[in-house]
């Protein structure tokens, strides 16, 4: 009985170990792929930031230059207001095909990625 009783008590500590240590992989395969997520974005997000300066000063110039060649310089800020409108409502109309889907699919891939 005794031998029993200590193959048992053996028995659970040994589980109660493995559910730790299954536990703390799972904490950590949490902790890769939030890592990657998170770095993912961060490096998203300073590209966007540069080329949304980029074109911001490309747009400035373009509107000076174009309201110069018309004769008042708010005319060129209104065409390039124009274009953005424009540009805005083909964006919005198309936002679920060119900006939801591809997001939720690299946030879906970089989930289901195996650690490195």
């Amino acid at each position: 009985m005794d031998v029993t009783t200590q193959q048992i008590e053996s028995l659970i500590e040994h589980a109660g170990d493995f559910a730790d240590t299954r536990l703390e992989l799972m904490k950590m395969k949490f902790t890769a792929k939030t890592a990657g997520i998170v770095s993912a974005i961060a490096s998203s997000g300073v590209v966007f930031i540069v080329i949304l300066l980029f074109v911001l000063l490309i747009s400035v110039a373009f509107s000076l230059f174009m309201g110069e060649i018309l004769g008042k310089f708010y005319y060129g800020f209104f065409i390039m207001a124009g274009v953005y409108g424009i540009a805005g409502m083909i964006i919005f109309i198309g936002r679920n095909k060119w900006i939801r889907k591809p997001i939720n699919n690299l946030v879906i891939a970089e989930i289901l990625k195996e650690p490195s």
